[in-house]
């Protein structure tokens, strides 16, 4: 959700955090898409894109948490 805390997200919702950084890990080995913030080369929020009236996952969502534990999972080093 939009409104979502950081805090929330990383103490509530960690079990999908990670989900999120074991996918972004496959379409990174799969595909090549790079594992930082980004919507030209890269992972893009929705309101990252023109014309794109969505807000989620708002500005709680740990973005840096998401693509270094997928970094983590790509080199092997994730627990």
């Amino acid at each position: 959700r939009a409104a979502w805390s950081r805090a929330y997200w990383k103490l509530r919702r960690r079990k999908q955090l990670n989900e999120v950084s074991r996918w972004l890990a496959y379409w990174h080995e799969r595909w090549g898409i790079p594992l930082q913030l980004s919507i030209h080369a890269g992972v893009g929020r929705h309101r990252d894109f023109p014309g794109n009236d969505h807000t989620d996952p708002g500005d709680g969502f740990p973005f840096a948490y998401v693509i270094e534990r997928a970094r983590k999972i790509v080199a092997g080093k994730a627990k």
